[in-house]
C-alpha cells in the first residue's frame, strides 16, 4: 500500500515539474524572502505643536504619527511657524554711520518645529514621521510637558527602531524639561530606540554651570539610548512675522513695518532687508536627526556620524575651540556632552560621537548603541514569528539559519569587523548549546549572538529567549 501511495505522488509531481519546464534551458526561479529577517532603516521622529493637524481628507491627525517626506508634505498636513509677535527694529542712523538693530522686545514663540524639519530635510533626510500634540500656544504662554508625554505615548504601537527629537523640549519649564527628558529615555530603553536630546538654552557666560547642573539632573539608569548636542544653531532661515507686528522705533518715534509699506517704501524696503538678517535659533537635534537619516541610508547606521557638516547653518551660537570641548566630551560621569563646532572653510560639523551613558564601555558610542538596537529589534521580530512552533530540533535550525542569514550581510556589507565570517559573528542555539532540556520542557527558545563591531574575535554576547510552544 505504502509502494502505491509513493508511485502516486511521484507521478503527480513529475506531471507537475513537466507541465512548468517543458523543454532544456536555465530556469530561473525568484522565490519569496518573506521568510528572511527584514531590517528597516530607523524612522526619524519628531513630536511637537503645529499649526494645524488635518490630511487632505479632513482627518484629524493629532496624536497620530504621520509620515512626511518634505517640507512641502509637511505643510500640507501641518501648516507653517506661529507669526513672531514681538519684533522690533532700532534704528540709531545718524548722516555718518547706519546703525540698524534686529531683536525680540518681549516674549518670542516657543514653537520652532517648521523651522526643525526645515533643517532635518536641508541635512539629506528622506521622510520622518510627525506626532502633533495639538495647535500653538498663544505667544507667552507656556508649553506642557504633559501634552508632549502624549506624543511619546503616540508612539507606543510604532514597529521600528526610532530616532526621536523633541526641539520644543528645550523651551519647557525646567521640571517639565528634566520629566520629559527622563520619560524620552525611559522609552527609547524599552523599545529599542535612540532619543536625540538639547541642553537647556545657554550662552556663553553660563553654559559650563548649566552643562554641569544637566549632568547633576541626569541619575537616570538607561542613559545609553540617548545623546545631547550642544550649543543651539544659528540658521540661515528667516522668522515668519505679522508686518503689522514689527514695531520700528526711529527718530523718537515708533511706526509698524505695515505702516511704512504704505507710506515710504524705500524705508519698508531697508527694514525688510534687515529683518532678512535677523535668522532663526534652533537647538541642534533636528539636525542631527537629518544626518542620522542620510548616513545609516548611505553609509551605515554602525558608521559615526562625527565629522559630518551640518547645511543652512551659519554657525554654533557659542564658538568653543578644543581645549573648552575636552571637559564637555569626556567627563567622570561619563555623561558626554557632544559639541557642534564651526572650522574655517570646512563649515559647521558635528564633533562627537559619544552616548551618556559613558560609564558603560560597551555602548559609549553612538552607532555601536543604535546599530546594536537595530539587532535586537530585527532578531526580536525574527522570534516572534515561531511563537506558535513547537520547541523542536527543527525550529531551532530554522531560526540559526534566518539569524546567520542576516549576520552575513551585515558582515558583508562591512558591519562586523573579521575577514572571515566567523571572526565576525556567531549564532548558537539548540540544545546544550543555549538551552537545557528544561528550557525546552518549559518553551523557552533561546539564541545566542556574538557580534565583532570593533575588532574581530571581540564579541558582544546578546541572548534572546522567546516562549513558545513546548
Amino acid at each position: 500500500m505504502l509502494c502505491i501511495l509513493v508511485k502516486i505522488v511521484y507521478f503527480y509531481f513529475k506531471q507537475m515539474i513537466m507541465a512548468k519546464y517543458k523543454y532544456p534551458w536555465i530556469y530561473i526561479q525568484e522565490l519569496s524572502s518573506s521568510f528572511l529577517p527584514q531590517s528597516k532603516d530607523d524612522t526619524a521622529v519628531f513630536i511637537g505643536y503645529t499649526e494645524m493637524h488635518e490630511n487632505q481628507e479632513g482627518q484629524n491627525l493629532h496624536l497620530i504619527p504621520t509620515l512626511v517626506n518634505s517640507v512641502k508634505s509637511f505643510e500640507t498636513f501641518f501648516g507653517k511657524a506661529q507669526l513672531e509677535e514681538n519684533i522690533e527694529i532700532t534704528d540709531l542712523s545718524d548722516a555718518a554711520n547706519e546703525a540698524i538693530s534686529v531683536g525680540f522686545n518681549g516674549s518670542s514663540s516657543l514653537h520652532n518645529l517648521y523651522y526643525a524639519i526645515q533643517i532635518f530635510f536641508e541635512q539629506g533626510g528622506r521622510s520622518c514621521k510627525i506626532v502633533s500634540v495639538g495647535s500653538f500656544k498663544n505667544v507667552g504662554e507656556p508649553l506642557s510637558a504633559i501634552e508632549l508625554l502624549a506624543g511619546l505615548d503616540a508612539l507606543e504601537t510604532e514597529d521600528n527602531n526610532l530616532l526621536i527629537a523633541i526641539p520644543e523640549n528645550q523651551n519647557l519649564p525646567e521640571t517639565d524639561f528634566y520629566i520629559l527628558q527622563e520619560k524620552i529615555l525611559l522609552f527609547c530603553k524599552a523599545h529599542r530606540s535612540f532619543a536625540i536630546l538639547d541642553l537647556p538654552k545657554t550662552s556663553a557666560d553660563d553654559y559650563n554651570a548649566i552643562i554641569s547642573s544637566y549632568r547633576e539632573a541626569l541619575i537616570f539608569p538607561y542613559l545609553s539610548f540617548g545623546a545631547t548636542f550642544f550649543p543651539n544653531l544659528v540658521t540661515d532661515f528667516n522668522y515668519l512675522y505679522q508686518e503689522s507686528a514689527v514695531k520700528i522705533k526711529r527718530s523718537g518715534e515708533t511706526l509698524s513695518l505695515l505702516s511704512l509699506k504704505e507710506s515710504d517704501e524705500f524705508l519698508y524696503k531697508k527694514y525688510t532687508d534687515c529683518l532678512q538678517q535677523f535668522f532663526v535659533n534652533l537647538p541642534p537635534s533636528s539636525a542631527i536627526a537629518g544626518a542620522s537619516n542620510i548616513n545609516d541610508m548611505d553609509r551605515g547606521i554602525w558608521r559615526p556620524l562625527a565629522n559630518f557638516k551640518v547645511e543652512r547653518i551659519k554657525q554654533p551660537e557659542i564658538i568653543i575651540n578644543d581645549r573648552q570641548q575636552e571637559p564637555l566630551n569626556i567627563h567622570p560621569s561619563g555623561k558626554a556632552i557632544n559639541c557642534m563646532r564651526k572650522f574655517e572653510e570646512r563649515g559647521t560639523l558635528i564633533w562627537g560621537n559619544r552616548t551618556l551613558g559613558g560609564t558603560d564601555p560597551e555602548y559609549r558610542y553612538i552607532a555601536i548603541r543604535r546599530f546594536v538596537n537595530r539587532i535586537e529589534y530585527t532578531v526580536a521580530n525574527l522570534l516572534k514569528e515561531e511563537i506558535f512552533s513547537n520547541n523542536l530540533p527543527q525550529t531551532c535550525a530554522r531560526v540559526k539559519s534566518k539569524t546567520e542569514y542576516y549576520c552575513y550581510g551585515l558582515w558583508n556589507s562591512g558591519a562586523f569587523c573579521g575577514p572571515k565570517p566567523e571572526l565576525a559573528y556567531f549564532v548558537k542555539c539548540g540544545l546544550n548549546e543555549t538551552m537545557t532540556q528544561q528550557d525546552i520542557d518549559s518553551g523557552n527558545l533561546i539564541i545566542e549572538i556574538g557580534i565583532a563591531i570593533t575588532r574581530p574575535l571581540e564579541f558582544r554576547i546578546l541572548r534572546f529567549t522567546q516562549k513558545i510552544s513546548s
